[in-house]
């Protein structure tokens, strides 16, 4: 008895009787280590537990804290972004002026002292799509505070909504700790107050994002995944190269459902504004709005590789001032060495991994001209992707009650990620997905959000280069075996 190792216990003790009385002889005998090391096994279920809820408990006090100054003073000055929108709720909805001056500034700003919205930024403008204003414009039917509070709580409300839905995509496994560890680092996240401070929209594009997720990757219905993503590309449009991305990948019914659902919101938005306005949109206004973005300052406040190379330039890391231009040229072959890396491996990868929508979201933020601190929302994806797959894979044992399994190497999850998945189970890799998550998830300080933006990509490259080299390796297998098989018949012949 004095050699029993910690795992004959395991055998031993869920089939005792009595299993205290069992350890109390057993410490007798001196054997303290293997009785921590059972004690441990048998206790970490609830201690993961107990450490799970009381997160969750502190994010939620967190968030109340960052979140309710906001949302009791919602006065007309507060959420400037909200205000622009309302304004082109209004315009549509009210037919104010021609709809060819939805994009006038000399006409947006006339129709925020209309509203009665005077301390507004003379640098601001409402700069998105004719679609988001149509499809939203029944928000100018209520006053502007009224709309206000709307917006906010349906904003909370998908976000809450959306979080659910992603966990329910990432993570497979049968236990709730990891749930509600997930859903507690996304109310810790600093990017929500933000989005939440401006009245911004990313909270709106999390929901319709994750609601496409979840159709797609859980309940298989590519169809009805692609009408969420035709919306949300509409409203925004950067997420239009998530539609670029499963067309490399060879996503026909999901590409055609985001077409078919874009072209259908484009239509309704033509007949409600005219085509004229669409098109000087697209062909005129949205590189304007988009130049004078670029004018309102490089990382913190703009992410993109263009905002983070004037940074740069402007912390004297290059020897020379550097012009404009250069910064565009410097922006642009950035972009095309992310390009060069990201699609050889996209047109290798063979069957359905969650890993697309890590590599897809971050491939919208990275070849985005403008990455603000609210759109860092969208980073949510690829953490909780990296996070649930490590849950799935390796963490899932942590969280099992050790008496209703078998040995501690074989723990099994309810519905277990393939092996190819195993280059996103190293401690290394978890250790650099927490290290992104404080850069992205804080608050903003220089080029840290873009730093975490690139760990991201490249332990998703990293995971996604292993899936493809163990696909190969298990292609190999069968050949192998028959292989193997002659050998041995021939062996057994002579």
């Amino acid at each position: 008895m004095n050699h029993l190792c910690f795992i004959d216990i395991m055998l031993i003790v869920p089939n005792l009787p009595n299993p205290t009385e069992y350890l109390y002889d057993f410490a007798k005998r001196g054997n303290y280590m293997e009785v921590l090391q059972l004690w441990w096994l048998r206790s970490r279920h609830w201690l993961w537990r107990y450490f799970c809820f009381l997160m969750l408990f502190i994010s939620i006090a967190v968030a109340y804290l960052r979140l309710d100054p906001i949302l009791k003073n919602g006065a007309i000055g507060n959420q400037a972004d909200f205000n622009w929108f309302y304004y082109a709720f209004s315009a549509v909805w009210n037919h104010y002026w021609p709809m060819s001056t939805l994009y006038d500034r000399t006409f947006q700003q006339l129709g925020m002292h209309h509203l009665g919205i005077t301390n507004f930024d003379q640098n601001g403008f409402f700069g998105y799509p004719p679609q988001f204003a149509v499809l939203l414009s029944w928000m100018a039917s209520m006053d502007l505070e009224t709309a206000k509070a709307l917006w906010n709580v349906l904003s909370i409300g998908c976000y809450l909504a959306g979080t659910w839905l992603l966990i329910t995509v990432v993570y497979r496994g049968k236990h709730l700790e990891p749930r509600i560890l997930l859903f507690a680092v996304a109310l810790f996240y600093f990017p929500l107050r933000l989005d939440v401070t401006w009245g911004q929209s990313n909270l709106l594009s999390f929901f319709l994002l994750s609601l496409a997720f979840y159709l797609y990757y859980h309940k298989r219905k590519p169809w009805w995944a692609g009408i969420p993503l035709g919306i949300v590309i509409t409203f925004k449009v950067t997420p239009i190269v998530i539609l670029f991305y499963f067309l490399l990948r060879r996503k026909w019914k999901l590409s055609a459902s985001i077409f078919l659902t874009g072209t259908i919101v484009t239509l309704i938005t033509i007949v409600v504004v005219g085509w004229k306005t669409v098109w000087q949109y697209a062909a005129v206004s949205l590189f304007k709005f988009n130049a004078i973005n670029m004018l309102h300052g490089p990382a913190p406040w703009n992410s993109s590789f263009h905002g983070v190379i004037q940074a740069w330039s402007e912390n004297s890391w290059f020897a020379t001032p550097v012009t404009p231009d250069f910064l565009n040229h410097m922006a642009t072959l950035c972009i095309i060495a992310l390009l060069v890396v990201v699609v050889p491996l996209v047109l290798r990868q063979k069957g359905e991994t969650r890993l697309d929508i890590a590599l897809s979201l971050l491939c919208t933020l990275l070849l985005s001209p403008v990455i603000e601190v609210h759109h860092l929302i969208l980073a949510l994806f690829p953490l909780f992707v990296l996070f649930g797959i490590y849950i799935d894979g390796s963490m899932d044992e942590w969280f099992a009650y050790c008496p209703d399994a078998q040995l501690p190497g074989r723990f099994r999850s309810s519905n277990p990620l393939p092996k190819s998945l195993s280059g996103t189970r190293s401690t290394g890799d978890l250790i650099f997905v927490c290290l992104a998550l404080i850069l992205v998830g804080g608050r903003p300080f220089g080029d840290d959000d873009f730093v975490g933006l690139l760990v991201l990509l490249i332990v998703t490259l990293r995971a996604m280069l292993r899936e493809q080299r163990s696909e190969k390796a298990r292609d190999a297998l069968p050949a192998v075996h028959v292989q193997l098989a002659e050998a041995e018949s021939i062996t057994d012949g002579e």
